[in-house]
């Protein structure tokens, strides 16, 4: 059978979706209350990224956005492209309601899709890595954590969490199709 567009976007999100959710909630949430309950900040850690009512639907919304984003990414060339993937990004930063780092953040991870896409082979994962750790630290600007808190916390979400949702859409296409790259 062969998959229109818009059933292959649909089919990505869910893949990144359900492999985010799992790498976070089973890891990435686990070691980071184990650490920062030792160094004070399990309250925030808690309050910003357990699993709560709200979370779930912001992931999926968020790996409907990395699809998108990348087919966004693969459809443009040139300045054309960087403009429609800041519409993408400004659009959405527009339905989360975020505000400043949450934001910012919103906007670097549909800009990192698009810079992630321009990587291949193992560059992919070292763009995907150092990319969600930019996410991450924009993220948790907002977040009354300490220095040495707000460090954890931005390896922890940027590798268990944006990294997934970064690299997750890639490999599915990679995957499902054959090809290497949307590009």
């Amino acid at each position: 059978m062969r998959l229109t567009p818009t059933l292959r976007l649909v089919a990505i999100a869910v893949l990144v979706f359900v492999a985010t959710a799992a790498i976070w909630w089973f890891v990435g949430y686990q070691i980071g209350k184990g650490l920062l309950e030792e160094a004070g900040g399990g309250p925030t850690w808690r309050a910003a990224y357990g699993f709560r009512e709200g979370g779930a639907a912001r992931l999926l919304f968020v790996a409907v956005l990395s699809a998108l984003a990348l087919g966004v990414s693969a459809a443009a060339e040139g300045a054309a492209r960087w403009a429609l993937l800041a519409g993408v990004a400004f659009a959405a930063a527009l339905t989360l309601g975020a505000r400043e780092g949450a934001l910012a953040g919103t906007l670097l991870f549909v800009l990192s899709v698009g810079a992630v896409d321009e990587a291949t082979g193992g560059g992919l994962w070292l763009a995907a890595a150092g990319l969600g750790i930019v996410v991450a630290f924009a993220e948790v600007l907002d977040l009354p954590f300490t220095a040495g808190q707000a460090a954890i916390a931005v390896v922890l979400r940027g590798l268990l969490y944006w990294l997934p949702l970064l690299a997750g859409p890639h490999l599915a296409v990679r995957y499902a199709t054959g090809k290497v790259g949307s590009r």
